[in-house]
């Protein structure tokens, strides 16, 4: 996902540049998996699961609206208060460890709080629109980071409001987030066409 730096002990040191990279190129990840997609397939489910493609990219579209609700009121007042600073940010623990469990092959299955379950629209034109607006206000954010300190930008997460985080945290786990989903996307897929053949 990242390139990692070790710096004391098993902390990963991960840097404004890197989120930015991520983002651009789930765009473009996302641009060229869906591209030959036809809708019918998109919103299809293999046997056994209960997930579609559509659903794949509408839960990550979901999840990543509301973290990005309370980490934009964070930077608002962070802004406000001039907590500046820039260079590499390591996670804590907890959070370093829902990073590593979030990241793709999946080792066990979660279940998608309701809170984070996509629309009923999950056609590939809107879909494509919501990621990319997503992924385009998350870069405009960090735009924002390289004058602040992001380890000190606290915020809740959107599911577990007494977990707090920080931005740098909160931005791993979504790329990791983003990762995992895509893998299933993609593996969706794969079973689909085999299924066909």
């Amino acid at each position: 996902m990242f390139n990692k730096r070790k710096s004391g002990g098993n902390s990963h040191l991960y840097t404004v540049i890197e989120y930015q990279k991520q983002f651009e190129q789930f765009k473009r990840r996302v641009r060229l998996f869906l591209s030959p997609i036809p809708d019918t397939l998109i919103q299809q489910k293999p046997a056994g699961s209960s997930w579609s493609i559509g659903a794949c990219i509408g839960h990550i579209n979901v999840t990543g609206e509301k973290y990005l609700e309370h980490l934009s009121e964070a930077y608002e007042k962070a802004e406000f208060t001039e907590i500046e600073g820039s260079g590499s940010f390591a996670p804590r623990v907890l959070p370093f460890l829902f990073i590593s469990l979030m990241q793709p092959p999946a080792k066990w299955k979660i279940k998608a709080p309701s809170i984070f379950k996509p629309g009923s629209n999950l056609k590939k034109k809107q879909l494509l629109e919501d990621f990319n607006q997503l992924q385009d206000q998350l870069l405009s954010l960090l735009e924002k980071s390289k004058k602040l300190d992001l380890s000190r930008i606290k915020l809740s997460s959107p599911l577990i409001p007494l977990f707090r985080i920080n931005a740098s945290e909160c931005f791993a786990i979504l790329i990791a987030h983003q990762n995992r989903h895509l893998w299933q996307a993609e593996k969706i897929l794969k079973e689909l066409t085999q299924r066909d053949l």
